[in-house]
């Protein structure tokens, strides 16, 4: 990459539009940026870092906090590179994040960061817009992202011994930046994952392999139990054992099948049997319940004739129901009229007594007429002041107008006067909040980066809390389990102990037990001998072979439970030693983050101080949170104070002229008010004192003329009710008199009605008694005659089914179903054991087959993960650093890489210090397995001794880190699938070099340009401006900060 020309527009020193064309320097590829300090000069590396990344070329600077200062708030910050790379031609344009006007309307708005990259070709040219498409297209283009660019091709200030100087593990942290090795990293990982997790699988296969020899249901077979119960199990036997056991168990069901067939075929003749003999007892039954039920019936026979009797009656009263009905609803009819008739008399009385009470009302509003004249008479009197009462009001508004504006002019004069007083006041204090403004930047920044810095230790000590607990558990867990194994262990070691104590007494007690069944002439099975002239004897409580047996058992069944307990301690011992490393990685991490040294500390210490350093860092957070809102807000107010202090002069000036304005035009109204004052007072005089305004004058003719309204119509009112009173009390009358007549022809009618419905109960042979006691409804006739239809049916149904059942019974006995029942279950119980035989066995047979399946195919599982963590294991161990050399996977890629550093680097050291110092990697392991394998030192060929590169000196330091970052440079570029690294951008003192060691890094770096790569030095060595011709000159000045080549 090789730039042509930077553009930055109110971008840190520079207020306008700033331009630097790299074209100029010509053939003089090494060029020295020169310029007090600053005036801008690593602003010209942070235009070439923010163009192509969007990203300062300091950790320290942003691109949004790079807007000038010096700017007007009208041009927006951006920056624009033109550069080369690899014969393609590239433009790339960036606007930070910032605040700019608003188009339309007072204030400021947000402007979004943006982007834009043009790609010039031979078949025209493409345009990439917008941050995240052109940030992909940058990385694409370059090959490497902002960390390596800053490594290797842009050093900034106090970043360019870091490389040299940092220990094994911050020099790991920049290799894995430049060269992306956390691939390796996540490759030890996963295999430790993977063996940890091939190693857990196999545990559970086997365990599920030993509990399914468990369940083997062994049946009688000894032998196959002998081989379960047998603490060094044989697999291969105990599976031949298991499949002779199901062939024997599927022919042993056969058997109990066939016996089965036969009970069942017996079980189905006795139970016909049965269901025969319940069925005729049934009949038997139900035979003499039906000859009670037919008994029953007949002695009711009587009492059905009785109801049909109430039929009867009940039938010729229905037919006088009519009359009777017409006669009562007569009736109710007459009751009515007579209501309706009394109801009219209490009408008319009422109607006179209204029309009494109105004529008196009436009586007493006709003597109010001559106070209604009067009422009259004073409204044409206040008709006469209308017009003089006007005139009054329109004096009054003219003078109230003139005294608000007095006033207003009074109040307007001296709210300018506070108003200049406070202006003079804002002024100063904008003045001194503009300055302190200012200088917020850097506050910003360094807060910011303190901030995240708190941040992700914060996060690192969550994470490490979780680890630590974790791990505590699993050394508690640990402790538990080796104290019962020391338990379990030490009640083995007594059992054992005695077990053979006692085996060793059962074997010297068998002689005497052979002694006891000796014969004289009967040989001895021992020594042969037919004589025994002394056989030993028998002690008196020797130890039985039974109790020996029993004690063996259980002193396998307690060697059994140690070797499990064993295998568990070495689990949980593998699980602890993994989270011991996350522990200590974790741990080495926040060391880089915070100043507390906590790789020493004990578990319990070490929980404690990190809960202590979390809360101290969240109270930081919570002050630099603080702190960093504040610094936002001042940073923020900076454009708007600038703007609002010349705003504000401009407002006191505004405010002076005003005031003398108001002055002269106060005193002109106030005279004017005095005049109009004197003349309202005279139009005063003339008018009465309660109707001085047109408002009081309405509301003194709207209260008479309201009078005046409410005395004439309540007088009509009263009038329209004397007559509605009279037509009311007429009607009345007239009602009274209609009912009455109609009450006496109804009476003739009811009277008509009465006879007939007598006449008819007469011809029907009842009297009013009788009828009504014969009186029945159509639903109750209804009724009775279904209950005499039911009888009948009901008698003649018993009648049939009892003659039917004699018929059939006849040569039939009562049998005894309980007899029949018990052989019955007798034959069922047999049944029954053989299903319960059939039942186990196939329970059996199928439990035994599965288990067989399961044993043949965990055995190939078992087999396939052996073999896979004979593979994962191994390269685990070695991936881990459990190697000769104590490295890992990526540590061990990472010193290739460095190797090959050196190896450049030496080139250039060599030269520059004439052959003295040359850079070599140590092979020396770290103590307490501490990481190594990053380690420096120098070899100085003066002394032939090597020695740690922090004990060089200033400038042979500075060569050293000189040699090393060209060193990494070409590295990167070799392994970096052609990345054309042709510029190198170095913002470092020299100041620290002697006259000799200056000449030979200058010698190097023109070098470079043999090359054709552009090296761009910032520097203020008198040596550097003598040696090297190009030169960027960096002016600063009030109005922002200008440039110039100077070749």
């Amino acid at each position: 990459m090789r730039p042509l020309k930077l553009v930055m527009i109110a971008f840190g020193p520079y207020a306008g539009r700033e331009e630097i064309d790299f074209r100029q320097i010509g053939e003089e590829n090494v060029f020295l940026i020169t310029g007090p300090t600053g005036a801008g000069k690593t602003t010209i590396f942070d235009g070439i870092s923010y163009a192509i990344y969007g990203q300062a070329s300091g950790d320290e600077r942003s691109g949004e906090s790079l807007r000038s200062q010096f700017a007007c708030i009208d041009d927006l910050t951006s920056v624009e590179l033109e550069f080369i790379l690899r014969g393609t031609r590239y433009y790339i344009k960036r606007i930070p994040k910032q605040e700019k006007r608003k188009s339309r309307g007072e204030g400021t708005t947000e402007q979004k960061a943006d982007a834009e990259l043009t790609i010039y070709g031979k078949n025209g040219d493409k345009v990439y817009a917008g941050v995240n498409s052109v940030n992909e297209k940058v990385q694409e283009i370059m090959g490497i992202n902002s960390d390596q660019f800053k490594q290797i091709m842009m050093i900034p200030q106090g970043d360019f011994r870091k490389l040299l100087t940092a220990d094994s593990k911050d020099r790991e942290k920049i290799f894995q930046k430049i060269f992306g090795t956390v691939g390796y990293k996540k490759v030890e990982t996963k295999l430790i994952e993977k063996a940890n997790e091939i190693k857990t699988l196999i545990a559970k296969l086997e365990n599920s392999y030993h509990e399914n020899l468990l369940r083997i249901d062994a049946g009688d077979n000894e032998k196959l139990k002998e081989q379960i119960t047998n603490e060094n199990k044989n697999k291969d036997s105990i599976i031949t054992f298991l499949k002779e056991q199901l062939i024997y168990d599927k022919n042993q069901n056969e058997v109990f099948e066939n016996d089965l067939k036969r009970i069942k075929i017996v079980l189905e003749n006795k139970r016909e049997k049965i269901f025969d003999a319940t069925e005729n007892n049934k009949k038997f039954a139900h035979k003499e319940k039906f000859a009670t039920q037919k008994s029953n019936l007949e002695l009711k026979k009587s009492l059905y004739i009785e109801k049909q009797t109430k039929i009867d009656n009940g039938r010729k009263a229905l037919k006088i129901k009519a009359s009777e009905d017409n006669y009562l609803e007569k009736d109710y009819s007459y009751q009515k009229k007579i209501t309706e008739y009394k109801k009219s008399q209490q009408d008319a009385l009422q109607a006179k007594a209204k029309l009494d009470l109105v004529s008196e009302s009436l009586a007493r509003e006709k003597a109010k007429e001559p106070e209604i004249k009067q009422s009259f008479l004073k409204l044409n009197t206040l008709k006469g002041y209308e017009e003089k009462v006007s005139t009054l009001d329109d004096k009054k508004d003219k003078l109230s107008v003139l005294q608000k504006l007095v006033q207003k002019l009074e109040q307007d004069k001296n709210t300018k006067i506070l108003e200049i007083t406070n202006f003079k006041k804002l002024h100063k204090q904008l003045a001194l909040e503009l300055e302190k403004a200012r200088n917020a930047d850097t506050e910003y920044l360094k807060n910011k980066m303190e901030l995240e810095s708190v941040s992700q230790a914060q996060d690192k000590l969550h994470k490490l809390l979780e680890a630590n607990t974790k791990l505590a558990k699993l050394r508690q867990e640990f402790g538990i389990m080796h104290e019962k194994h020391k338990q379990t262990k030490v009640v083995y070691d007594h059992l054992k102990a005695k077990y053979e104590k006692n085996e060793e007494n059962w074997f010297k007690a068998q002689a005497g037990v052979l002694a006891e069944n000796l014969q004289e002439g009967i040989n001895c099975p021992v020594c042969g001998s037919k004589h025994h002239p002394h056989p030993a004897e028998l002690e008196e409580n020797f130890y039985s072979g039974e109790k020996l047996k029993l004690e063996k058992e259980e002193l396998e069944q307690k060697e059994k439970i140690l070797k499990e307990m064993y295998e568990k301690l070495i689990d949980i011992k593998g699980s602890g030693d993994f989270q011991k490393s996350i522990v200590n990685s974790l741990i080495a991490e926040i060391e880089q983050l915070i100043p507390e040294r906590i790789s020493d500390l004990k578990d319990q210490e070490l929980n404690k101080v990190v809960k202590k350093i979390f809360t101290d860092i969240d109270v930081k957070k919570g002050k630099l949170e603080k702190v960093k809102v504040e610094l936002e807000k001042t940073k923020k107010l900076q454009e708007s104070l600038a703007k609002s202090l010349v705003d504000t002069e401009k407002q006191l000036e505004s405010a002076e002229e005003k005031e003398r304005e108001l002055s002269l035009e106060y005193l002109d109204v106030f005279k004017k008010y005095e005049a109009e004052k004197a003349s309202l007072a005279e139009t005063m005089k003339e008018i009465p004192e309660n109707i001085r305004s047109i408002m009081a004058l309405k509301l003194e003719y709207q209260r008479v003329e309201q009078g005046y309204n409410l005395m004439v119509k309540s007088l009509a009112d009263k009038e329209k009710e004397h007559q509605q009173s009279n037509l009311e009390l007429e009607k009345c009358k007239t009602q009274e008199f209609g009912y009455k007549k109609s009450l006496e022809e109804y009476a003739e009618i009811l009277q008509e009605a009465k006879l007939k419905f007598l006449e008819e109960i007469n011809l029907a042979g009842f009297d009013l008694e009788k009828y009504h006691l014969a009186k029945i409804s159509e639903e109750e006739i209804r009724s009775l005659e279904k209950e005499i239809r039911e009888y009948h049916e009901n008698l003649k149904v018993v009648t049939n089914q009892y003659e039917i059942l004699e018929t059939e019974l006849q040569g039939l006995k009562v049998e005894d179903i309980n007899a029949l029942e018990l052989k019955y279950q007798e034959i069922k119980q047999e049944e029954k054991n053989i299903l319960q035989k059939i039942t186990y066995l196939f329970a059996r047979i199928d439990k035994n087959t599965e288990i067989l399946k399961s044993c043949l195919e965990l055995t190939k599982k078992i087999n396939s993960e052996n073999a896979k963590y004979a593979i994962f294991g191994d390269l685990a161990e070695i991936a881990r650093g459990n190697n000769s050399e104590r490295l890992t996977f990526e540590r061990y890629v990472l010193a290739a890489f460095f190797e090959e550093i050196i190896g450049v680097a030496n080139l250039r050291l060599l030269k520059m210090t004439e052959n003295r110092y040359e850079l070599s990697r140590t092979d020396e392991k770290a103590k307490y397995n501490a990481q190594s394998g990053l380690e420096l030192e120098v070899f100085d060929n003066y002394t032939g001794k090597s020695r740690h590169v922090k004990t060089l000196s200033g400038g042979e330091g500075f060569k050293t880190s000189l040699a090393l970052a060209l060193g990494l440079a070409d590295v990167v570029q070799s392994y970096s699938g052609g990345i054309s690294l042709d510029t190198i951008f170095i913002d470092e003192g020299f100041g620290t070099l002697d006259p000799e060691s200056l000449e030979g890094a200058i010698e190097t770096l023109l070098d470079l340009q043999k090359s054709g790569r552009m090296v761009g030095i910032i520097s203020h060595v008198p040596e550097f401006k003598e040696r090297i011709r190009a030169k960027l000159e960096v002016f600063p000045s009030p109005e922002g900060s200008k440039t110039k080549f100077k070749i």
